[in-house]
């Protein structure tokens, strides 16, 4: 029941993704050769789920969702196929320990259904999910526990 659920949202998420103001759907076949090349050697061990093309900020981005080990993984790309950032669904026991127990404090008693390990401009930081008794709710942690979102 569980994978069903994850299922539906991820499927929810990804028709967000794809609906976005300037947001294409592409094939592999329809990207930029250097960006292409970039995809292949990033999902040579996972499914794809979909690739967009976005426009944020005037500038194009190539957004590409898979599966890897049963964990989902995005990355962004720019159009000479440079890597801009990944995010990926990540173990909350692989979490450096300040993230781990900022995250457990602004959780108070909420359920964390996901975090995701993000890495852009070679900074990291962990996007933790709670679910609790209201709305959903989202915030960024860095790796030495500070609340950055």
């Amino acid at each position: 029941m569980k994978l069903a659920n994850f299922s539906g949202i991820l499927c929810l998420t990804l028709a967000c993704v794809f609906a976005a103001e300037g947001a294409t759907k592409l094939k592999l076949k329809d990207l930029p050769p250097a960006v292409r090349k970039s995809v292949e050697a990033e999902t040579a061990n996972a499914t794809i789920i979909g690739i967009v093309r976005e426009i944020e900020d005037g500038k194009t981005i190539y957004e590409v969702e898979m599966k890897t080990n049963g964990r989902t993984r995005s990355v962004d790309l720019d159009p000479q196929g440079n890597v801009l950032s990944t995010e990926e669904e990540v173990a909350f026991e692989s979490l450096p320990a300040a993230a781990q127990a900022a995250i457990l404090k602004r959780a108070a008693g909420a359920k964390v259904t996901r975090v995701e390990k993000v890495v852009a401009s070679g900074r990291v930081s962990y996007e933790a999910t709670l679910a609790g008794k209201g709305p959903q709710t989202e915030f960024v942690v860095g790796e030495d526990g500070s609340i950055l979102k």
